[in-house]
């Protein structure tokens, strides 16, 4: 009787967790979010896979997440390479095409990762100290994610 409680218990516990295989918040995105944050450093595919998160799509391979952000207007520069460390500059531009930020007067003009930051940093996404060409651990790479995703507000 107790073990048939005990299983029951577990099972009716588990419920939410079944339920949520989908979208952002499954259990899988959840451990790769955890994963990230614990890197010392942050990889480009970690940032593109976030991203790719933010359209309930993340896939394990890189040129899949790649090709679903392109189609959502995100490109990504083709010289990035999937283990290459993730430089502040890099999150920043892939920030500010996400958001589409046109605050920046020198950012609408050439997209580029200097002008990306200024933008981010202009919109509270990112910290005023540092420069693009700063490597990012997962712990800031999940943090800057976080704010991406609060300044979106669930409009994309």
């Amino acid at each position: 009787m107790i073990k048939r409680t005990a299983v029951l218990l577990v099972a009716f516990l588990s419920l939410p967790l079944i339920a949520q295989e989908s979208g952002f918040q499954s259990v899988a995105d959840i451990e790769f979010v955890n994963q990230v944050a614990d890197a010392p450093l942050a990889r480009v595919s970690d940032a593109v896979g976030l991203f790719a998160m933010f359209y309930g799509a993340r896939r394990p391979d890189f040129q899949n997440n790649i090709a679903l952000l392109r189609s959502k207007g995100i490109s990504i520069p083709e010289t990035l390479q999937e283990n290459d460390v993730l430089r502040r500059g890099t999150l920043a531009l892939l920030a500010a095409r996400y958001l589409d930020l046109g605050d920046s007067f020198m950012y609408r003009l050439f997209h580029t990762t200097r002008h990306a930051v200024t933008a981010c940093v202009a919109n509270g996404i990112m910290e005023a100290s540092g420069s693009e060409w700063d490597i990012l651990s997962g712990g800031e790479l999940v943090e800057v994610v976080r704010k991406v995703a609060e300044k979106a507000g669930g409009n994309k």
